[in-house]
């Protein structure tokens, strides 16, 4: 079986890791965002440009585009609170480390 160590520094840089994760993913929707926000005149007003835009029963491309940046802000938002989590894991495993020293 293997060993896993655990150090409240590599904690740390995990935490910062995951978070810039999480800040690409945003910048990434955002970008996307921008890129796919035209207006009508990208796909043309009539009945062929509407379809592509707003689709059957809201399956187009905007309604799809706002559900992949939608989940992509989501997601996001799980890597920051994971991020946290591992940031305050860290800084518990320093302070039991701390307090380990103390008592030898």
């Amino acid at each position: 079986m293997g060993r896993v160590q655990v150090t409240s520094q590599s904690l740390s840089a995990l935490a910062g890791d995951v978070e810039s994760f999480g800040e690409r993913l945003r910048r990434i929707a955002d970008a996307a965002d921008a890129a796919t926000s035209p207006g009508p005149s990208a796909w043309g007003d009539d009945e062929f440009g509407t379809r592509f835009a707003e689709g059957e029963d809201a399956k187009g491309f905007r309604p799809g585009a706002t559900t992949m940046s939608t989940n992509a802000r989501t997601i996001a938002t799980t890597f920051d609170n994971l991020a946290g989590g591992l940031a305050t894991a860290a800084g518990e495993l320093a302070r039991l480390e701390q307090g380990n020293k103390l008592t030898f």
